[in-house]
């Protein structure tokens, strides 16, 4: 039981994770039409910001064609009494840079102070489509009825509601820029791979320069994707070797069952030595007794923590995580491991059966 209850607790952890890595990749391989992403240097503080002022130094490099800015507020506006998060842009760029993908509806015309743009599941539970009003309650205390400019499929990028940097500085009192997406000149899919990449460092090298007093990291979608899945394999790292803690005490259960069990079957065990079985069959049936309950728990808890993990990723907003992945790989090495724990946890019971002295064990009074 605590053997299944470990490994429900890791394969669930495995699954979430498997699916986040998973979500960042599509997005970045799918979504992401910008060359460079610039975010904070405080990439684990979600409400971290910079200045203005790198997008507008951005905006007079030669090198670079366009610079979208974006703002983000959690629980920030409220729409039919409920809090929601905001994601605000430039709307008649942001599709040039991120694609949203956009289900109807026109981000490009959309007018900057009465426009917002929505997901596809708050434009289902409003029951609004194009050009429909909502109503949008902004942190200074005003309402603003907004119409409905485009419906939109991917929460990921664009969270559930988005509006124009316009309408933002309307109604909220913080700047900073929460990240800034770059498309720079001369980058075309005429060139080569070696072409492409040499243009990227170039042009990487120029925007380090430039924002070098700002703290803020400029890389393009193959860094950036690289920084994160990094960053999210060391984290996962962490709750794994925590994790692994509850194995081990649960390995240690196992050792102590095993032992327990070997004492009271002192009687059973000089019976059978008695009647022939050696002591290498012995141990060996008690290695068996191990695997057999090891690879049995590890079982129901993996199967049992790759339900919950993909209840978990279904039940997690879309704007963290969309794409399910079970990692089956993996969960088979979890497998292995514990199969291979559980007959090292069989040792010492084995070998304390195995050295029992027969007569001594048959005339054994509890």
């Amino acid at each position: 039981g605590a053997l299944m209850i470990g490994l429900a607790l890791v394969g669930l952890a495995s699954v979430v994770g498997a699916s986040l890595k998973k979500t960042l990749v599509n997005v970045l391989e799918n979504s992401v039409k910008a060359d460079y992403l610039v975010t904070p240097v405080s990439n684990f503080n979600p409400e971290a910001g910079f200045p203005e002022a790198v997008a507008n130094d951005l905006e007079s490099l030669e090198e670079v064609d366009s610079v979208v800015r974006y703002r983000f507020g959690f629980d920030a506006i409220k729409v039919d009494d409920k809090s929601q998060d905001i994601f605000a842009t430039n709307l008649a760029s942001v599709g040039d840079h991120l694609d949203g993908k956009v289900r109807s509806g026109d981000l490009e015309e959309a007018d900057p102070l009465t426009s917002v743009a929505i997901h596809v599941d708050p434009a289902k539970d409003l029951d609004v489509g194009i050009d429909d009003e909502i109503e949008m309650k902004f942190p200074d205390g005003q309402t603003e009825t907004l119409a409905v400019a485009a419906i939109f499929e991917d929460s990921a990028l664009y969270s559930s509601y988005m509006i124009d940097l316009a309408l933002w500085d309307k109604h909220f009192t913080r700047k900073d820029l929460a990240f800034v997406s770059v498309k720079i000149n001369g980058l075309s899919d005429d060139l080569s791979i070696e072409e492409k990449t040499a243009l990227l460092e170039d042009v990487g090298e120029t925007i380090d320069e430039k924002l070098a007093d700002y703290p803020v990291l400029a890389e393009n979608r193959a860094e950036f994707r690289e920084n994160q899945q990094n960053q999210l394999n060391s984290f996962l790292i962490v709750v794994n070797v925590l994790l692994g803690l509850s194995l081990f005490i649960a390995l240690a259960g196992i050792t102590n069952t095993l032992a327990l069990s070997v004492f009271e079957r002192t009687r059973e065990i000089g019976l059978l030595r008695a009647v022939g079985m050696s002591r290498r069959q012995l141990r060996r049936s008690i290695r068996w007794e191990a695997a057999i309950v090891s690879v049995f728990g590890a079982l129901l808890g993996l199967v049992i923590g790759t339900v919950s993990g993909v209840a978990a990723v279904k039940a997690i907003p879309d704007t963290f995580v969309k794409d399910i992945a079970v990692p089956i790989t993996t969960l088979i090495i979890y497998l292995v491991i514990a199969a291979i724990a559980g007959l090292a946890a069989a040792v010492g019971p084995a070998i304390r059966a195995g050295r029992m002295n027969i007569l001594e064990a048959i005339a054994k009074d509890y």
